[in-house]
């Protein structure tokens, strides 16, 4: 069975979805905003004009995570979540391939972006509970 668009699965379309975001992309953001749906995340949050691809907000700390699927857009996305005033992005890599790229793309950036950047695997993202990921990212923000 070939899925050609989101309705199909009973996902409802967004307004917008980022530029060039596909299928596989829209999925992740919905399966991970379904994994965190304690922490009531927000699919594409619009923050002073940029958008992030799933965000968590707690105790007055903003969590962007970044759905890569390939490395292509992945250093001007971690720079647009930080602009719009995230502590911490989490970009997901959907396999290690990605993850390699992206870990090279960070090595290039600056010490700031490094520290409030975290890579993982999607299926490690995934294992994870909610309170683990709220924590990581309050304990960065406290040791920041």
């Amino acid at each position: 069975m070939c899925i050609r668009d989101s309705n199909t699965i009973g996902i409802r379309p967004a307004r917008f979805y980022g530029k060039g975001a596909g299928l596989e992309h829209i999925l992740y953001q919905h399966q991970i905003a379904e994994h965190f749906r304690d922490y009531k995340p927000t699919i594409e949050l619009n923050r002073k004009g940029k958008f992030i691809d799933v965000a968590i907000e707690t105790n007055n700390s903003l969590l962007a995570i970044e759905v890569a699927v390939t490395a292509v857009h992945e250093k001007e996305n971690i720079e647009k979540d930080l602009e719009a005033g995230a502590d911490i992005v989490v970009v997901a890599c959907k396999n290690q391939k990605v993850l390699n790229e992206v870990q090279k793309i960070i090595c290039e950036m600056s010490d700031r972006v490094k520290r409030k950047t975290r890579i993982l695997l999607m299926s490690e993202l995934l294992s994870m509970k909610s309170e683990e990921l709220v924590a990581k990212v309050n304990d960065s923000n406290a040791s920041s």
